[in-house]
């Protein structure tokens, strides 16, 4: 029997997820957000749960769990909240497979496992090259490019069409930002923000935000954004 799948969310993204899932066979039973998000019974045509009930509505071990939630922070960086929820659905039994789908490309040695796992999610027309790891909880949206022995860190969120160049690290927890660039062999230092367009040619520092061409860091510290 399939696992029964529910999706974290209440938002575009949300909707989007299933639209996903739904393009490659697998139905969704129900979306989950935080009781101070909830506003009614139901999103997109299906109920929506508050997430500390979740439990007693769906039995956790075999319930797929997807969090596609954005680089949403708490006063404490980037991407703070899907790291939270991730680190809560796991301590209470869910299970996190996250989402492959069909349309990414991914260049596996013979025999290695399947990336995606622990709410790591590729969109359609990611590519993933040679040599390169994903962490845990990592979100790459549609068409990101990542070249060979590149290191995306856990609980990263990297949106349309950045492009990873060969042997950059991306580090944990950062938010690269529409159509930015990473030129290879750059560390992204952990808790970063990388503005939409950006062309980072430097290595950078913890908790920076960056923005321009080339990147410069602007004067707020990352922990300052919520909504990258």
């Amino acid at each position: 029997m399939a696992p029964t799948i529910v999706i974290y969310g209440c938002g575009a993204l949300a909707a989007v997820m299933r639209a996903c899932l739904a393009a490659e066979g697998r139905a969704v039973a129900a979306f989950t957000v935080e009781a101070g998000y909830r506003q009614s019974e139901r999103f997109d045509g299906l109920p929506l749960v508050d997430f500390s009930d979740a439990g007693e509505r769906f039995l956790p071990a075999e319930t797929d769990l997807i969090i596609p939630i954005g680089p949403h922070g708490d006063g404490s960086g980037p991407n703070a909240v899907r790291r939270r929820l991730v680190a809560e659905a796991a301590a209470r039994g869910f299970r996190l497979p996250g989402f492959r789908a069909s349309g990414a490309r991914i260049a596996l040695p013979a025999g290695a496992d399947d990336p995606p796992g622990d709410n790591r999610i590729l969109f359609d027309g990611v590519s993933v090259q040679p040599f390169a790891t994903l962490g845990a909880n990592a979100i790459l949206r549609h068409g990101v490019q990542v070249s060979h022995h590149v290191a995306v860190e856990a609980d990263c969120f990297v949106a349309t069409g950045a492009v990873l160049g060969g042997g950059c690290r991306i580090g944990r927890g950062s938010f690269v930002g529409l159509n930015a660039t990473v030129r290879d062999g750059i560390a992204i230092a952990p808790g970063c923000v990388i503005g939409a367009g950006a062309v980072v040619v430097a290595d950078t520092e913890p908790d920076g935000i960056y923005a321009g061409v080339p990147a410069r860091r602007l004067s707020r510290p990352a922990h300052t954004v919520t909504t990258p």
